[in-house]
């Protein structure tokens, strides 16, 4: 097959929602592309989202606020709502104070220059003439919908909530036919995608077909062959290890579930030597790391026979 050779056209560009028109293609090749891109646009493009919200006076979501209009569940249903521009490499706490009659809206949260708020118009709750609403919302970056039952409880009066990260609302394919001089058999792709307006269409299809290529790059040199082994020579493995070996070893090493790992890692700790070393108060500093986890961990370690 001859090297590949269409352009992209922007059939319309809004802020929200851009149509694009890629063209023209090797019979086939319309669909291909286009099923493979709208797979990657819906779920694997990074995006933030509220984790965690405190409420002032309030220690669980099945209750309600003095003087505001909704209850305590409704107004968190409307927070799942906000989206961000997202550029903080942390969780960002962002805090927003209401006081007075009057309807609360997204712009009212204080955000900052790493974290701003899109949908500033959305609306959260109505505050009667003597109510008041304090609230701080933890906000990070993630992938695809966490539901808040996989969260990890943290300090008293933080409510998890589901948080949907994915950036993208909608993708639609649409494969025509177009014609190359006298040949008409190729394909032309339409792509409409549609944010939620933290991110630009021409640069969610940029970041899809980015991710595509790293992929495809690995499948073509060959990838990265891992060793098949079961739990038991796992542990066999490990325990045979001398003590340079085990102080090299990396915490993603460990069969540790991802989030686990995520936490060490963006503390810093990074080795099972930092790992073996760290006391309970220390784990006790790093965030999402609960008791049950810490004690999953400490468990792990002594089954691999590295304490």
């Amino acid at each position: 097959m001859n090297k590949p050779h269409f352009q992209i056209e922007p059939v319309s560009e809004e802020k929200n929602k851009g149509i694009f028109a890629v063209y023209p293609l090797e019979r086939g090749y319309g669909n291909t592309m286009g099923n493979v891109l709208r797979r990657v646009l819906l779920s694997s493009l990074p995006g933030a989202a509220v984790s965690f919200v405190k409420i002032k006076g309030i220690s669980h979501p099945f209750s309600t606020v003095k003087g505001l209009k909704e209850d305590v569940l409704t107004f968190l249903l409307n927070v799942k709502l906000i989206k961000f521009a997202y550029t903080a490499e942390e969780e960002q706490k962002l805090v927003l104070k209401k006081k007075g009659k009057g309807k609360v809206y997204a712009k009212d949260i204080e955000d900052s220059t790493l974290c701003k708020v899109v949908n500033g118009d959305l609306y959260l709750g109505e505050l009667a003439e003597d109510g008041s609403l304090e609230v701080e919302l933890y906000v990070d970056r993630g992938i695809g919908y966490v539901p808040a039952e996989e969260k990890e409880p943290r300090e008293y009066g933080l409510l998890p909530l589901d948080s949907i990260y994915t950036p993208i609302l909608n993708v639609t394919v649409q494969v025509d036919g177009t014609r190359v001089g006298r040949k008409t058999n190729y394909d032309k792709l339409l792509l409409t995608i549609e944010t939620d307006g933290s991110i630009s269409p021409k640069d969610a299809l940029s970041k899809a077909a980015t991710q595509l290529v790293h992929y495809f790059t690995m499948l073509s040199m060959g990838g990265v062959e891992m060793p098949k082994q079961d739990n038991m020579s796992t542990l066999s493995a490990a325990a045979s290890l001398n003590k340079e070996d085990k102080d090299t070893m990396m915490v993603d090493e460990l069969d540790l579930p991802t989030r686990v790992i995520n936490a060490l890692i963006k503390h810093g700790v990074e080795t099972v030597k930092q790992l073996i070393a760290m006391k309970d108060d220390d784990f006790a500093q790093i965030r999402g790391l609960g008791k049950k986890s810490v004690d999953e961990l400490k468990d792990k370690l002594k089954e691999l026979k590295l304490v």
